[in-house]
Order: C-alpha cells, then sequence, then structure tokens
C-alpha cells in the first residue's frame, strides 16, 4: 500500500515543515540593507595566525556568513555539515565564513574536533553579539556584503544563491557550461579549470542539454529526427571549442539543438571531465595535506582520478586519518538517510512503523507542496534534499563512506574499487532498511 504524505498530521510536533522556501521567520531584529553590527567576541577557534585581525578573521572589504548556532540546539548541529561546506568551498573566492556561539571554548573546542570543522569559530560568551544582532532563533545566518551591509537573514539552508550573488559568481549551470567551453578557446588552463570545477558545484543529474544548445545558438535541423547522445556530443564540442573550429562547433550545437537529450546528468559528466582534465597529483595532495584542507582531499580522491602513489600518500597521513575516523560514520548515516528520503517518501511509500521511521530519519523540517499534501524536499544536513538532488547525495555519501573508512583503516586497494564498493554499500543499507520498515 502506498500514499502520498501530508505536511501536517504524523509530522506534528516532529518537524519543521516549511510551505515555500525554508527560511525562518522572524529570526532577527536586522533586515536585509540594515548595517551590519561588528563581530567583536570573547575568544576565536580555527583562526590561523598572521589572516587575524583583532584575534579574529580579517572581515574588511569581505563577504561574510555570520551563523548563529549551538552544540546545544539539534537543528544548528545538523546544519554544520552545511556550513562547512560553504566555507570549503567558498573560502579562496572571498568568503569568510563565522560559526557564533555564546558557549565557552572549552565546550566548542571537543564538537569543532569531533567533527572535524574548520571554519573559524567565535565564543560569544557575553552575548554581545547575539544581542547586537537580535537574533531570536537558532540556527540564524546572516550574510553581510563588501560594504558591511546585511544581504540575507535567515537559515543556512538557501543562502548559497545569495553567496554567489555577493560574491559575483555565475550559478546557472547553463551559462557555466558555456563559459567552460569558451575558456576552451582561450588556453588559459587557470580559467579552464576554474570554470569547470564550477560547473562540478552546480550541475544537476537532469539537466537539458537540448535547451541549453538552443540558447548558446544552436541551429535545430528541422528535416533531421536523429537522436544525439549527449556525451559524444559534448566531448566533440570540446575538440572544436579548443581548436576554434565555428563551422564544426555550429553543427553540434545544431545536431543538440535538434535531438539532444533532455534530461542528461551533466554533474556526473562534469566530474568526469574534471578528473580527466586535472588528474590530482602527489605535490597538490602533500600541499593540502600540510595545510590540513582534509575537504578537499576527500573531494580531490572523488572525482580526480588518484594515482597509486597518491592515494598511498594519503593514507599515511595521521592527520587525515583522524579526519576519516571522524566523518565516515558520518558519511554512512547522510547516505542511510538520503536513501530513507528517496525510497519512503519521494515514492509515496508507507514505511511499516511511521513513527520509528521519522525519529530514525531525525531531519530538521521538510518542504510541501502548495496543497501542502505532497512532501517536496527534506531537510539533511543543512540542505533541502528533492527529487532531483537526492540520487546525487546518495551517491555523493556513499563513496565518502567507502573512501573515509578504508582510509582510516590504511587500506588502499579498495580505494582502487569505490565504485563496485559503493553499489555494494547502497545494498546493503537499502536492504537492512527495508528489513526494518518493509517495502
Amino acid at each position: 500500500m502506498t500514499r502520498r504524505y501530508t505536511g501536517v498530521g504524523y509530522l506534528a510536533g516532529l518537524l519543521l515543515v516549511l510551505s515555500g522556501p525554508p527560511i525562518l521567520a522572524q529570526s532577527s531584529s536586522l533586515k536585509v540593507g540594515d548595517p551590519a553590527p561588528p563581530i567583536r567576541v570573547a575568544a576565536w577557534l580555527n583562526v590561523p595566525e598572521g589572516e587575524t585581525t583583532g584575534g579574529g578573521p580579517a572581515l574588511r572589504d569581505k563577504v561574510v556568513l555570520l551563523d548563529f548556532w549551538g552544540t546545544w540546539c539539534p537543528p544548528c548541529v545538523r546544519a554544520m555539515p552545511k556550513v562547512q561546506l560553504l566555507h570549503d568551498r567558498f573560502k579562496d573566492r572571498g568568503l569568510i565564513v563565522v560559526a557564533l556561539s555564546y558557549e565557552d571554548t572549552a565546550t566548542l573546542k571537543p564538537f569543532l574536533d569531533k567533527h572535524s570543522y574548520t571554519m573559524p569559530v567565535a565564543s560569544d560568551t557575553e552575548k554581545k553579539c547575539v544581542s547586537a544582532y537580535g537574533v531570536r532563533s537558532w540556527p540564524t545566518t546572516f550574510l553581510i556584503d563588501k560594504d558591511g551591509k546585511i544581504a540575507y537573514v535567515g537559515g543556512p539552508y538557501s543562502i548559497e544563491p545569495e553567496i554567489e550573488k555577493a560574491l559575483g559568481l555565475e550559478s546557472g549551470p547553463a551559462t557555466l557550461l558555456t563559459k567552460y567551453l569558451e575558456a576552451l578557446s582561450e588556453n588559459n588552463e587557470a580559467h579552464i579549470k576554474t570554470c569547470l570545477l564550477r560547473l562540478t558545484e552546480k550541475s544537476p543529474a537532469n539537466f537539458n542539454l537540448r535547451e541549453w544548445a538552443l540558447s548558446a545558438g544552436g541551429v535545430p535541423k528541422p528535416r533531421s529526427t536523429k537522436k544525439v547522445k549527449g556525451e559524444k556530443a559534448l566531448q566533440d564540442c570540446i575538440k572544436a571549442f579548443q581548436r576554434g573550429d565555428a563551422k564544426k562547433k555550429n553543427s553540434i550545437l545544431g545536431s543538440l539543438a535538434t535531438g539532444g537529450p533532455e534530461s542528461f546528468d551533466l554533474g556526473q559528466w562534469s566530474r568526469a571531465a574534471y578528473g580527466k582534465a586535472f588528474p590530482i597529483k602527489a605535490k597538490e595532495v602533500l600541499t593540502l595535506l600540510r595545510t590540513e584542507h582534509y575537504a578537499k582531499v576527500m573531494t580531490a580522491l572523488l572525482y580526480r582520478n588518484p594515482n597509486q602513489n597518491t592515494l598511498r600518500i594519503v593514507s599515511r597521513d595521521e592527520g587525515m586519518r583522524d579526519y576519516c575516523k571522524n566523518l565516515g560514520p558520518e558519511s554512512r548515516t547522510l547516505a542511510r538517510k538520503g536513501l530513507m528520503v528517496e525510497y519512503w517518501i519521494f515514492k509515496g511509500r508507507t514505511p511499516s512503523n511511521n513513527d520509528a521511521f521519522w525519529r530514525d530519519l531525525s531531519v530538521s523540517g521538510v518542504s510541501t507542496s502548495e496543497d501542502k499534501k505532497t512532501i517536496v524536499g527534506v531537510l539533511i544536513a543543512g540542505d533541502l534534499l528533492t527529487r532531483e538532488k537526492a540520487p546525487g547525495f546518495i551517491r555523493m555519501h556513499l563513496q565518502q563512506s567507502v573512501m573515509l573508512e578504508s582510509l582510516a583503516r590504511g587500506n588502499v586497494s579498495r580505494l582502487k574499487k569505490v565504485e563496485e564498493e559503493t553499489k555494494k554499500l547502497r545494498q546493503d543499507i537499502l536492504a537492512e532498511l527495508k528489513r526494518k520498515y518493509g517495502e
């Protein structure tokens, strides 16, 4: 028996039900456009020497994400992986993340160490900053632009587009795909790498390649009914742009505009292209390990085709092993939650023990359709998981789990079988869930 989930009833008292963008109402007395109060706190953690002003990170002329959180606050804790991801993704592009709690450093440091969080953390034990920002709910997130004015107030869940806007970054996958191909004709390796990396970050699993080709100047061929394989056409596009062959480029775009796929996994394609073009090498990974950029090491191992020597270097690094031991179970848990959402919620299945299912899932909230009869999104780890995003989310965390657990044990040979191990882990977790909650 299957049915659609509603936004009330069994959810009452368990979750925050959102019928629109997941932004917290009345989270602060400040509003967009107001001058941001200075960030003056008692102590700082995770701020390297040489990058400080008055004990904290240098914030002048920077875009600042200020997240009010606490270890005592379950929704805050569940959102922290998202905040860390934003730090990792935009740190080198001009964003400063500040995670601010009114707890003391003796409370905060063990939590940060356990989860390997590396973003700057502020301890506001006197609650001066909490009062200055008029925080009314937790978590509450502010974005402060380069002029020192508030550009966003709400939760951390939907802030990424505002960050990109404040930093002047293009976020649309169609535009990013075009920019990447155009960069190829310039033969500027640094620019190509930047464009392709952004494309991997923003590409969906169901990209309309036919529509993109039309927007890129492709002229449909009225008499043609031939279907075009997206992966091959894009590879041919790359060669045409690299050679500056306008005639060939226009022909490929025309074919795509006529018979290209309307649902193409651009995310998987762009990650494969990035790994092929810029494989991670020993020198680069040694630099990342020395500077303790462990999250970037993990991303590189997943998407940038490491060779056996690179894997061996990573597996022998003590700091990396500690990082993997801390985060391995968390990645497996997130993959498990993603599978619960995909298999039961998005497919309208009813688990055999509904209350136990939702306690096990333990998410911050859900987003419903306008009529409140269908769940269209679930907040997991500070991110709104939708039907479209679920496959990529699950796959990423399954892969991370395999790699983290393997590195923690120093098992390099297993890393060469990530795809095989990922499929097996998915089958094992889903089988366990079905035994527990039914088909």
